[in-house]
């Protein structure tokens, strides 16, 4: 699960979660690759975070881990919720195709 918020003079001016997959299911993860859900994230935020908002990210994320199949052919589809009132952006000004890590 990721969570992010931010509070001014006392109020939720966003807020959001971003879980795996539904409470009560398990989420997959490959024994070598790691989590679906944490592949997803680091392919999309890196590719689009400087240039696409976060919900975007998210949708897209949701779309790649849902095409995913185990070996046991159970799926998984992860569940933002949200309260965001305007467009957020991740990284607007870092261009990662230019930083090396």
């Amino acid at each position: 699960m990721l969570k992010f918020a931010s509070f001014i003079r006392g109020h939720h001016l966003f807020e959001g979660a971003f879980y795996s997959n539904k409470y009560g299911y398990v989420s997959w993860r490959n024994s070598m690759h790691g989590s679906w859900f944490i592949q997803a994230i680091c392919q999309v935020f890196a590719k689009k975070a400087r240039t696409d908002e976060i919900l975007h990210l998210f949708t897209e994320v949701n779309n790649i881990v849902a095409k995913k199949v185990s070996s046991s052919q159970h799926v998984q589809i992860p569940e933002p919720c949200s309260r965001l009132r305007k467009k957020f952006y991740f990284f607007p000004g870092v261009d990662v195709t230019k930083v090396r890590l």
